[in-house]
């Protein structure tokens, strides 16, 4: 079975979280085998994307492909 362009780029977003650690990180590996879990996870850290703390956290590249991740894929139904 192929994975689809979102679903590669909803487990390399999850990847990159988990690999920061901390709460942040344990949430996305709960969701690493929901898709329709882990994509609301990525909206709700998009939507919070703007907070200084999580630039920090994250980083800018990071943070980049999760607002770009909601940009393309908001609508998407899982």
């Amino acid at each position: 079975m192929e994975l689809s362009n979102t679903e590669i780029k909803r487990n390399e977003i999850l990847k990159q979280i988990i690999s920061k650690g901390g709460l942040l990180g344990r949430c996305a590996n709960l969701y690493v085998n929901d898709k329709s879990m882990a994509h609301k996870f990525i909206l709700e850290c998009s939507e919070q994307a703007h907070h200084a703390m999580l630039i920090d956290y994250f980083g800018i590249d990071l943070i980049s492909e999760i607002i770009n991740y909601s940009k393309n894929f908001n609508e998407l139904a899982c």
